[in-house]
């Protein structure tokens, strides 16, 4: 008879300390140099193998020690251990943040902050990252919450799934708790093993099924793949299904690992080179592996590999050394000392990104590095010290640990609420002064200095006052146009288009183009509103109207296109058709040498011609500038919008092949607004009392709309008369 022993005390693996080191410091490392440490993004996925190993090793030992998975206590241990640190780290940022970040980011912050204490972060950063405005977006202090968010959405449904797939076993609880009692004999040890072949077959088809969806949205550039649980989910259950391998192969289901002091030689032996061709892997991840690559997909394969082998050959001292107290390992002081490291490596991996995000903001320079390594130690620091008197003391807190599971999970709420205090008061408030600023802006809006219309009357409007900017820096990344809210522009290859006006109105217009062409329809609306002009939109993100070769990146572009002139070239024609697009598109490949301008001018030509020939006018407004950073960060912490004006010249290499080509196409209109943005000297992010941009390149509705008058001016003057409905 075989007996089933579990350990006395809990054991310290050595070398998965030493992964924790490894995995934190190649985050942190890859955060403060980007540059040097290229892929230290996959020290998270090394954390996701070793939370799938430790949890799974956890749950089954749960399992024959007594009978079950206790849910509760397994549920509230993890808020115990988890919760403190981080809900101290929101608390914290949340105060740093509104101090000194400009308020534009305020709300972004607050919804990001509710988002991460209720561990959907990574679903919020998808939301973002599948929103084509969203994507520039600076990024909040607490986005690491991400990873935390899909490990806790991991730890809430795997024993859940452990529990049904030994509920698939004819093995009972009271048997299973009997084996552990009285040991276990031969007629149970057929029944145990099948335990363990059922939970390995199901974990094989999670881990199967994630990682085949992974690859498959990596392949299809989805955005969600990289924060979506469906995606990393395998990578936990690769650590699980070790950990279900490795306690079926040592029979020991209490302790769960083989006394590698019984090991000859040669096992030992080939243990050190699956430990050494673990870390080997490991070390080329970092350089190998970087933003240009696609990521998670098969690319992840290398260090989730590498960690489940430096796990599977357990290259840690003797068992005698397994515990903190008698760590003994020949290696060096460097090796305690990631040992160490990977102690706080949660609290580490918390404290290390608003301390980097929000240092800029908070002594206006970008940190030298003599910054950075002061901020590497002081996130050590920090994180000591949370661990210390934060994560340690509360977790053993025998107030919780002695009652009842519920108890634990009041408390945790009522910490939420603390920590979102901050965030939460700072919506108010916000709705608050939207309410105030209302008001003034219905006033304001009316004034006939406003918005495009001071550069047409700069002399008389000089003298204007605005006491508040439309729409308010704060939320300018909500004002824009209402294709946007119709499903109007499509991410796809398939060609949508949306008709606004009535059916009977005499003159149609055409509006092609990408997210900037979408972002003029606002100055469109008013002519729409006459019932003379029927506008019909035809937009893609990323996209303009050629037939040149493009780049990998802009490959369905051409699809597009070619659905886009048969559209153009149908029955039913248009007589206007104006183009924006968006410069940077085109300018790169131009850069690259995809195409040179003389191609680029071609394309525009092949498209373009037929629809000139049935008689459509085209026009192609030239792009506005383009900003390095969204100009409603620096409105929004500054009285006087000019302090955020740039000179022009710093905007004079953004060449749009697209209007350079229509400059040359004979029977093209090209039109150049630029004016309206810029002075000789200087580029405005205010105009009028009007916030031109809603990012850092997107017009921004309410500006746009003020340009309807200077557009119909522009378009008279080539012969182009639209309709506008008097104010």
């Amino acid at each position: 008879m075989t007996t089933l022993t579990k350990p006395s005390r809990t054991a310290l693996r050595v070398d998965i300390q030493v992964l924790r080191a490894f995995a934190v410091m190649g985050v942190v490392g890859f955060h403060l140099w980007p540059h040097v440490f290229v892929g230290g993004f996959v020290g998270v996925d090394v954390f996701f193998v070793i939370s799938g190993y430790l949890i799974t090793t956890h749950l089954i030992g749960e399992v024959f020690r007594h009978g079950t998975i206790r849910l509760g206590t397994f549920w509230a241990r993890r808020a115990r251990r988890l919760l403190p640190a981080a809900f101290l780290v929101i608390l914290v940022t949340s105060a740093l943040v509104f101090t000194f970040q400009p308020r534009a980011m305020w709300l972004q912050f607050v919804w990001q902050a509710v988002a991460s204490v209720f561990y959907f972060e990574n679903w919020a950063l998808a939301g973002d990252a599948t929103n084509y405005l969203a994507a520039d977006k600076p990024p909040t202090a607490v986005q690491q919450f991400w990873s935390l968010s899909v490990e806790e959405q991991f730890y809430i449904v795997w024993p859940l799934l452990i529990l049904l797939a030994l509920a698939m076993t004819a093995i009972t609880i009271r048997r299973r708790r009997m084996a552990v009692e009285s040991g276990f004999d031969g007629s149970l040890a057929p029944r145990i093993q099948r335990s363990f072949a059922v939970l390995v077959l199901v974990l094989a088809l999670v881990v199967t099924a994630s990682l085949t969806y992974s690859v498959i949205a990596v392949y299809q550039g989805e955005p969600v793949a990289y924060f979506s649980t469906f995606s990393r989910a395998w990578e936990f259950g690769a650590g699980g299904l070790l950990a279900v391998l490795a306690a079926r192969h040592s029979f020991r289901i209490g302790e769960l690992e083989a006394n590698r002091a019984s090991l000859p030689d040669r096992a030992r032996a080939r243990r050190r080179v699956v430990a050494l061709a673990g870390w080997l892997g490991l070390v080329v991840s970092l350089w190998l592996i970087n933003e240009t690559t696609p990521f998670p997909g098969l690319a992840a394969l290398l260090p989730v590999a590498s960690t489940l082998c430096v796990i599977a050959a357990r290259a840690s001292a003797s068992p005698a050394s397994h515990h903190p107290g008698t760590l003994r390992w020949s290696a060096s002081k460097l090796v305690a000392c990631a040992v160490w490291i990977g102690g706080i490596s949660y609290s580490v991996y918390l404290w290390h990104w608003p301390l980097i995000v929000i240092f800029p903001y908070a002594f206006g320079v970008e940190p030298s590095l003599l910054v950075k390594l002061a901020i590497l130690a002081l996130t050590i620091g920090v994180g000591w010290a949370t661990k210390r008197w934060i994560e340690d003391p509360i977790r053993m807190w025998k107030i919780l640990v002695s009652a009842p599971n519920w108890r634990t999970g009041i408390v945790a709420l009522g910490a939420a609420l603390i920590a979102l205090v901050p965030s939460l008061w700072v919506g108010y408030a916000q709705t608050v002064d939207e309410e105030h600023r209302a008001i003034i802006e219905k006033t304001v809006a009316a004034d006939s200095c406003f918005g495009a219309a001071f550069l047409e009357n700069v002399q008389s409007c000089s003298t204007h006052v605005f006491p508040v900017l439309q729409p308010d820096p704060a939320v300018a990344d909500q004002d824009r146009a209402a294709l946007y809210d119709k499903n109007c522009i499509t991410e796809e290859s398939e060609l949508v288009e949306c008709t606004f006006g009535s059916k009977q109105a005499p003159f149609r217009i055409a509006l092609v183009g990408d997210s900037h062409a979408a972002s003029w329809f606002p100055a469109l609306e008013a002519p729409i509103a006459s019932g003379q002009v029927n506008v019909t939109t035809f937009t893609k993100f990323s996209c303009v109207f050629s037939d040149a070769p493009r780049s990998a990146d802009y490959e369905p572009c051409t699809s597009w296109g070619e659905k886009l002139s048969r559209r153009l070239n149908g029955d039913d024609g248009f007589d206007l058709m104006i183009v924006v697009g968006y410069a940077t598109n085109l300018r790169e490949d131009v850069e690259r040498g995809v195409l040179s301008p003389e191609q680029a001018t071609q394309g525009f030509l092949s498209v373009w011609k037929p629809v000139l020939e049935r008689g459509t006018r085209i026009v192609v407004i030239r792009d506005n500038p383009e900003w390095p950073d969204a100009p409603a960060l620096c409105l929004s912490k500054v009285t006087d919008a000019a302090a955020c004006d740039a000179p022009r010249s710093q905007f004079a290499s953004q060449t749009d092949y697209q209007f350079l080509a229509a400059t040359q196409i004979p029977g093209v209109d090209a039109l150049d607004m630029t004016s309206y943005f810029c002075s000789d000297e200087s580029c405005f992010t205010a105009i009028g009392g009007v916030t031109v941009y809603l990012d850092r390149s997107h017009l921004s509705a309410t500006y746009a709309r003020t340009l309807t008058d200077a557009l119909s001016t522009e378009l008279l003057a080539r012969g182009i008369a639209i309709p506008v409905p008097e104010k």
